[in-house]
């Protein structure tokens, strides 16, 4: 089991940070968000919503904790598929004298158009009942004014809202009781938030002075299943988008029903739960799309309960929340489309001197869960706070790292280059479904690189020698993200230096070995090439001269570097030979080349020709110094001594540090 310990009083609002750890189906996604602000005012029932990506709405009920009436007000706050918050809360209404509030509940359909709805009743001269509900764009902005539709005089409960993922929605309530009769109510609204008719009553019931509660689903094509409790006892109806409701069926068998919630999947297929048998155990039972059950009543938990909440995913996976252990824990348990339990429940929420009431939980469409919460306090100073947590779901994730040093800048800079693409290799099967949310790429740069900054827009980067890349954006199945980073190099580059890259997500990664790379490699740029000493001196006796070039600026790739020999006061072809081409090997900042000499045997002064570095193939260039004058110095005959060596000349070979040759001519002069 998985559990958050909270403090009595105090509960850290923490966001999803993405500390780069992967997770396994069914864990959480970070600690628990504190959703509203800190006021004077109580947080009553916050409820939820979420689309098929993720996009997430919470809409709460606001009192003043003095006066009387307490003033009211409602407030919504919109989320990211990862977690994080779009923005501070946002007032959906303030409340008006002589008026009472009911709860604010939320719909959200497939593109992230959310709908918050709620009910105003005055007791003022002109009494009445009024149905609220305003629409918002995917990112929290208002579309419009909120739309308000009068009900009459009658006493009303609710209301509850579905959305089609098309974005048509069905409101419902319960009004009474009025004549012997309590009535459960719906308008249906279509995908651009305009009622199709006037409110219409759904369900009849003999008054007993009890006013039914209702929740309401509704799958792909429009139609809607309700379910209400009306004297110790649970019903259900289908409401079809086009004809009549359907036939009133009872779920439960045994009595004693204190709560229920339902969650309908796009088939039309659903499932029920309820808190049953004097409030101590969550009890359930699925129906197939016709409204045949699959089960009988299934218990669930067994213990003191309150509060109980279903949802489920586009494959009719489905998660139940319920508070139980006198109000102190919240628990959730995970269940597939069969009806099996996933996975061990687990704890959402333990909380010590505090009470856990009103869980609300729902899905997006691969089964991640938003479970919201009223923390009440049990302190002298009490106070209600809203509370989500998020759950990471079923359904897994593929994502690979690739690290591409090609784009580097041209030769000769000092900064290079490297592409970064992420992928989610899974196939698609449906918005939202196998979505990686709160992708994290972790890269590490090459050593003595630091970064200059990113050129590709959508991502979001901290750190230095470890960045930590965020894509904007969630990453569907089948997609990419790439971002280039542009570095700067350091001095020594002809290095083995390693780039290390690793991504991870929300989701459980199914597939290990292509979420890391190490990228081995020299520099992202093939470098330039120039002549390590513009002057040479050579003895003519020698059959070559070695020309000693540097590559700077980069080692990646063989160069094939071509030179020629231009001549001076030397003879080509008489003293020194022609140009050629020689191979500068990857990884290497050294070279040397040879040109032949001439040994003319004639005595004459000493020559000059020089060796010019022409180009470089395979992305290379060349760059000043790019010219060396050889001087060659005559070994015949200056007037003296006898053997190998000259009187003249004396010459010394010596070993210099670094591993270089050094060249020194000693003359000497017959006196």
């Amino acid at each position: 089991m998985l559990a958050l310990r909270m403090s009595s009083v105090l509960v850290a609002a923490l966001v999803w940070t993405a500390e780069g750890a992967a997770l396994e189906r069914g864990e959480f996604r970070g600690e628990a968000q504190q959703v509203n602000a800190a006021t004077d005012f109580d947080v009553l029932r916050p409820r939820v919503a979420v689309s098929a990506t993720g996009d997430t709405v919470v809409g709460w009920l606001e009192l003043a904790r003095t006066g009387n009436p307490p003033a009211a007000q409602g407030r919504v706050r919109f989320y990211r598929a990862d977690g994080t918050a779009r923005g501070a809360q946002q007032n959906l209404y303030f409340g008006v004298p002589d008026t009472s509030y009911s709860d604010t509940v939320v719909g959200i359909d497939g593109a992230g158009v959310s709908t918050a709805v709620w009910m105003s009743q005055t007791s003022a001269t002109e009494p009445g009942s009024r149905l609220l509900f305003r629409r918002y764009s995917p990112v929290g902005a208002a579309l419009g004014p909120a739309t308000s539709i009068e009900l009459g005089i009658r006493a009303s409960l609710g209301p509850e809202v579905a959305v089609a993922p098309d974005g048509r929605a069905i409101i419902v309530w319960s009004e009474g009781p009025d004549e012997g009769l309590v009535e459960v109510r719906a308008i249906r609204l279509d995908s651009d938030g305009a009622t199709v008719a006037a409110p219409a009553p759904v369900v009849s019931i003999g008054s007993t002075g009890e006013v039914p509660r209702v929740r309401i689903g509704i799958d792909d094509s429009g139609d809607a299943v309700i379910v209400w409790v009306f004297a110790d006892d649970l019903f259900w109806r289908r409401l079809p988008l086009n004809g009549p409701p359907g036939p009133v069926s009872q779920v439960n068998v045994a009595a004693g029903v204190r709560a229920a919630d339902l969650a309908v999947d796009g088939t039309g297929a659903f499932i029920v739960t309820w808190v049953g048998e004097a409030a101590d155990r969550v009890l359930r039972r699925r129906y197939d799309a016709t409204g045949a059950p699959l089960e009988g009543e299934t218990e669930v938990f067994a213990g003191t309960v309150d509060g109980v909440s279903v949802d489920v995913d586009a494959d009719g996976d489905a998660v139940i929340v319920w508070a139980a252990k006198s109000f102190t824990e919240l628990f959730a348990q995970s269940f597939d489309a069969s009806g099996a339990a996933t996975a061990p429940g687990v704890v959402v929420a333990a909380v010590d001197g505090a009470s856990v009431e009103g869980p609300d939980v729902a899905l997006d469409a691969d089964g991640d869960a938003v479970i919201a919460w009223q923390l009440t306090t049990r302190t002298d100073e009490a106070d209600r706070n809203a509370f989500v947590r998020r759950m990471t779901g079923p359904a897994d994730v593929d994502l690979a790292i690739a690290i591409d040093d090609g784009a580097s800048g041209a030769p000769g800079s000092s900064e290079g280059r490297y592409e970064v693409t992420v992928t989610n290799t899974r196939m698609p099967a449906g918005p939202g479904i196998g979505q990686a949310d709160g992708v994290l790429a972790q890269i590490t740069l090459p050593a003595g690189h630091s970064l200059i900054d990113v050129e590709t827009d959508g991502w979001q980067c901290s750190g230095t020698a470890t960045l930590r890349c965020v894509p904007a954006a969630s990453l569907p199945a089948g997609d990419e993200r790439s971002l280039v980073l542009r570095l700067l190099r350091p001095d020594t580059l002809c290095l083995d230096a390693e780039a290390r890259a690793s991504v991870t997500s929300q989701q459980f990664d199914s597939v290990g070995g292509n979420d890391t790379l190490a990228d081995n490699t020299w520099v992202g740029a093939p470098g330039t090439v120039s002549v390590v000493a513009t002057a040479r001196i050579a003895p003519e006796p020698d059959a070559e001269v070695l020309i000693e070039v540097r590559r700077d600026d980069g080692c990646v790739g063989d160069l094939t570097v071509s030179f020629a020999a231009e001549a001076g006061t030397a003879t080509a072809g008489t003293d020194f030979g022609g140009g050629g081409t020689f191979v500068f090997r990857e990884g290497t900042s050294r070279a040397s080349f040879p040109v032949s000499l001439v040994d003319d045997a004639i005595e004459e002064a000493d020559e000059t020709f020089d060796v010019v570095l022409t180009g470089a193939d395979g992305g290379g260039a060349v760059v000043a110094p790019d010219r060396t004058t050889v001087t060659i110095a005559d070994d015949e005959s200056r007037g003296g001594g006898g053997g190998a060596m000259p009187a003249t000349l004396l010459w010394l070979l010596l070993a210099a540090v670094c591993g270089r040759r050094r060249l020194f001519v000693v003359r000497r002069t017959s006196r």
